[in-house]
């Protein structure tokens, strides 16, 4: 017999209790930290909260939130009773957010202040859903038919006794649906596991890394190729609510991230207004207008994007060497680095320099040696 999501969580609850799982830094409030035994402890009183509304075996919970701890909590909880966790895109119109809990029979839905007027106007166009969670510690909003915090009080931290298996369904995620309506795709207990353990065999992943959520939690890219296979092996994961450069910047030096989403995504929404600042400070002001390149506006997109995340890229490929030139780290994948060699070179050519050290000491492993000629 197979394992399931739920089971990773407690073999790394049992074997690294005080090792750090989840981490918000947000500027202006308190850091909090939840070791593998703290996450795994809430996970349960989320299990048992949504025991207790009547969700059980194969029930959709669909979340509409932000990179929170309550996404984590409450997806997990949903593995462990054998329930369906969906996570929907925080960006949606009332009309579409509607339609996936809709489609896709959720019998719950989680969502916070920020999307709480989006859902308000969802409501009132689907029937299907029986129970709309306020997860934010605020006053509940009008729309919602429990409050997460009241739901939680005194539930135990012990692991509620449902038998979950490898083959049962644990997470839905609907497409994109840009040529059509979106479609609801099905993902297993084990189908999640296999595709972690290809995922640890490409990125290399291990207890010791540092990750940064910037990306949505509720896109498959950060989902599944990056936070759900670092949680199976013990790392610690930074969570940014929504994604900000300069804000993702500081987590990196602030917490010594020194991994973050395994793909070079186009992160065309996250950009925003940040887009000219960010080229602008690194150089790049012949491209600030699109038309001054000939490239279309999505194309200079793309190409802003590349410039973002190639930055912060570079940054905790600095943060990772420097750790290795203090002994303090593990031999390091870098990967395929064949479209950084402008940020090392031009932005911190201390990164050459370290890498080169680290190479010839057989410290750091790479697909290519081209950012370093």
């Amino acid at each position: 017999m197979g394992l399931t999501l739920g089971e990773t969580l407690s073999w790394a609850a049992r074997y690294l209790p005080n090792k750090a799982a989840i981490v918000v830094n947000e500027q202006g409030q308190p850091r909090q930290t939840w070791t593998y035994a703290q996450l795994d402890a809430q996970v349960n009183r989320h299990a048992h909260a949504l025991l207790g509304l009547g969700i059980g075996y194969g029930d959709v919970v669909a979340a509409f939130l932000y990179n929170t701890p309550t996404y984590v909590f409450t997806m997990m909880a949903a593995a462990r009773i054998g329930a369906v966790f969906n996570p929907i895109n925080y960006r949606l119109a009332a009309q579409e957010l509607a339609f996936i809990l809709e489609d896709g029979k959720a019998k719950a839905l989680l969502f916070e202040t920020e999307g709480a007027d989006v859902v308000q106007r969802a409501r009132a166009l689907t029937s299907n859903t029986a129970h709309w969670v306020y997860a934010d510690p605020a006053p509940s909003a009008n729309c919602a038919t429990a409050h997460l915090e009241l739901l939680l009080r005194d539930q135990p931290s012990t692991a509620p006794d449902v038998q979950v298996h490898p083959e049962d369904a644990c997470i839905l995620m609907y497409t994109s649906g840009t040529t059509g309506r979106p479609k609801g795709v099905v993902h297993t207990h084990a189908n999640k596991l296999a595709h972690n353990a290809m995922m640890h065999q490409v990125m290399h992943y291990s207890r010791e890394d540092v990750g940064l959520s910037i990306a949505p939690l509720n896109h498959t890219a950060e989902l599944h190729t990056s936070f759900m296979p670092k949680l199976q092996v013990g790392a610690t994961q930074v969570l940014q609510r929504k994604f900000d450069a300069d804000d993702a910047l500081r987590l990196v030096e602030e917490e010594g991230v020194n991994e973050k989403m395994a793909e070079f995504i186009n992160p065309i929404a996250m950009l925003g207004d940040q887009m000219t600042k960010f080229t602008t400070e690194i150089g790049f002001k012949g491209m600030q207008n699109p038309d001054e390149v000939g490239a279309a506006s999505v194309d200079y997109l793309r190409v802003a994007g590349h410039l973002v995340f190639g930055y912060l890229f570079a940054r905790m490929a600095q943060v990772a060497l420097r750790q290795i030139a203090a002994g303090n780290s593990d031999p390091y994948y870098l990967g395929k680095l064949q479209t950084a060699r402008f940020y090392f070179a031009k932005l911190f050519p201390e990164t050459v320099t370290l890498m080169r050290t680290a190479r010839a000491g057989s410290k750091v492993l790479m697909d290519t040696d081209a950012a370093l000629n």
